[in-house]
């Protein structure tokens, strides 16, 4: 499948993982919801190596643990980027990580576990999967960066438009994705794979109780807003209004002074968060305007 373009740098970085003695460590980024995940699990599955999933937040010493239980796997770490934040997590993980092909990894002082030898030779390797670089500790990550391959995935709009579309399938998936793509164009909600399948979710569900799936599928996407296109839509939904009309509001709702709020609609036309006609004291909208309006 041409879907597969995408994500062959995290099949070739998996097998470089399963198969190279000199690689002990893979890091995988990517904005969330991008399918990361599934073709992780997918790479692995075929790789041929043994393989743990381990999820959350968890102490040094019971990670230790962990190590010691699954310690010539490959471990992935998944939805664990607080760990990233401890400096003591980091070095644990130095060590784990190392360029060689057995790790000593020590207990240090975790006293509570004396059940545990006082150093794991590791031969497992790691693979994580983080959604941003941490920002603190920055250069002690950067350290594990330095030991491991390193695959960053980057889609525009017009990739996740396409993987969307090839993982429609049938003709309602080609249908609830052309929605969710025209609410994008529309008024800027999110849109991403994780996103289509909830939306593909709530359209079956739709369907078995006679609702009208698109209005449920609003509800949802105009939660994805940004604060200031909630902001708007509260106020206008879809439809143009009169500038001084949004600024009244906003100096009610937020309690801003008029200087304010006209500084933060100015910063939002900016950045494309809202649109205007250009007329002074004109329209302003969630979608772009038509010059008949």
């Amino acid at each position: 499948m041409e879907i597969e373009k995408y994500y062959s740098k995290v099949v070739d970085g998996i097998n470089l993982l399963s198969k190279e003695d000199n690689f002990n460590s893979l890091i995988i980024l990517s904005k969330p919801g991008m399918g990361k995940s599934f073709w992780v699990d997918k790479a692995l599955a075929n790789c041929g190596k043994p393989f743990v999933i381990f999820k959350g937040a968890v102490s040094e010493a019971k990670f230790f643990e962990f190590i010691n239980e699954n310690k010539s796997k490959i471990i992935v770490m998944r939805d664990c980027g607080n760990l990233l934040r401890k400096l003591t997590f980091i070095d644990f993980l130095k060590s784990a990580t190392d360029l060689t092909k057995v790790r000593k990894i020590s207990r240090l002082n975790y006293a509570s576990h004396e059940d545990l030898p006082e150093t794991i030779e590791f031969t497992g390797k790691i693979l994580w999967e983080i959604n941003d670089l941490p920002k603190k500790n920055k250069d002690d990550f950067d350290a594990i960066v330095d030991r491991s391959l390193y695959v960053e995935l980057n889609f525009n709009l017009e990739d996740i438009k396409d993987i969307m579309y090839q993982i429609a399938q049938t003709v309602e998936e080609k249908e609830v994705t052309d929605y969710l793509v025209s609410i994008r164009d529309k008024i800027g909600a999110g849109l991403n794979i994780r996103v289509q399948k909830k939306c593909l979710d709530i359209y079956g569900a739709c369907k078995l109780e006679s609702k009208d799936w698109k209005d449920y599928i609003n509800k949802f996407m105009f939660n994805e807003l940004s604060d200031s296109k909630k902001l708007f839509y509260r106020f206008a939904g879809l439809k143009p209004v009169k500038r001084m009309d949004f600024v009244k509001y906003l100096m009610k709702e937020k309690g801003w002074s008029y200087a304010t709020a006209e500084r933060r609609i100015r910063i939002w036309l900016i950045l494309e968060e809202l649109y205007t006609n250009k007329q002074k004291q004109g329209l302003i909208s969630l979608d772009p305007i038509r010059e008949e309006e």
